[in-house]
């Protein structure tokens, strides 16, 4: 959940707690550089107060409260887009008009994901990977689809990925768990039942997790050792489809499987060769472009 949806949300606030909320939710980036004495005596209130407000909504004080809202606020402001993720056609469009806005809104994610990627977060995420003997991957409906993808992938190159046919069964895929294995767990939300029931059962027997999930609060994002974020455009239920955020999900994981296979690019790229050689070796090519040189 972001931080300005947590705020509107939180309930059983004193008066002061609720006036410290409000000049937060109005003065947004105008706070910037104001200091915990400064927004304490603009809402009648104290230092004290701010401090409880920010440990009511999970964080250790109002300082880190601030910088993640600011931080928030920041990526909501400098990623608008041309198209609305929720609704980005209109009943009347043409089917011309639908492809062009689909394909605007699927750039607008590709740009929005690889702003929120950075060197160190993902050079942890491919650490973690080559550290690891097998990848436990844990995803919800598409989320489950595009793990599948990743799946085959890895399994091309020989990096063992355990995904569970069913949804169901991932919980009892734990018991399946090593000492030198990893999880990856992909959820838009980070929220679901399924989701916490997962991250605990992972956590108890020390099994690290790399989590790729929307921007802000949510249960995996606070479990997770490394994290890789979603776009955070769509709403939960009033959309379309999850344009939006199945891109962001599957660049991410085309990105950390490329990643990946860079670390012995020759070795990979010759043993895939090899291997798709004999598989597809009864393959017709129909046009010159698909036809390999041999």
């Amino acid at each position: 959940m972001l931080v300005s949806e947590s705020m509107k949300n939180i309930k059983d606030l004193s008066v002061s707690q609720k006036a410290v909320i409000d000049f937060m939710l109005v003065k947004k980036e105008n706070m910037k550089d104001m200091t915990i004495q400064d927004i304490a005596m603009k809402t009648y209130t104290s230092p004290s107060t701010l401090i409880r407000v920010a440990k009511k909504l999970g964080y250790n004080g109002f300082v880190e409260l601030k910088e993640a809202y600011l931080k928030e606020i920041e990526y909501l402001h400098c990623h608008i887009n041309q198209i609305d993720a929720n609704i980005p056609f209109q009943s009347q469009d043409n089917i011309m008009d639908i492809s062009y806005k689909i394909a605007t809104l699927q750039k607008e994610t590709i740009d929005d994901t690889l702003s929120l990627i950075d060197h160190d977060t993902l050079r942890r995420a491919l650490n973690l990977i080559k550290s690891t003997d097998m990848i436990h991957f844990c995803g919800v409906s598409f989320s489950h689809l595009l793990g599948e993808n990743f799946a085959l992938k890895m399994s091309r190159i020989g990096k063992k990925v355990f995904i569970s046919h069913l949804e169901q069964e991932y919980l009892y895929s734990t018991s399946l768990v090593s000492k030198n294995d990893m999880a990856l767990i992909v959820s838009y939300s980070g929220a679901l039942p399924i989701i916490k029931n997962m991250v605990d059962m992972y956590k108890a027997k020390n099994i690290p997790i790399l989590a790729i999930t929307s921007y802000g609060q949510s249960y995996l994002r606070s479990q997770a050792d490394v994290t890789l974020t979603i776009t955070t455009k769509e709403k939960m239920y009033s959309k379309i489809a999850g344009y939006s955020n199945e891109t962001s999900i599957k660049l991410l994981l085309d990105i950390l499987y490329s990643c990946f296979f860079a670390l012995d690019y020759d070795k990979y790229l010759k043993e895939k060769t090899e291997l798709s050689k004999i598989v597809e070796a009864n393959k017709v090519a129909p046009t010159e472009i698909l036809r390999e040189d041999d």
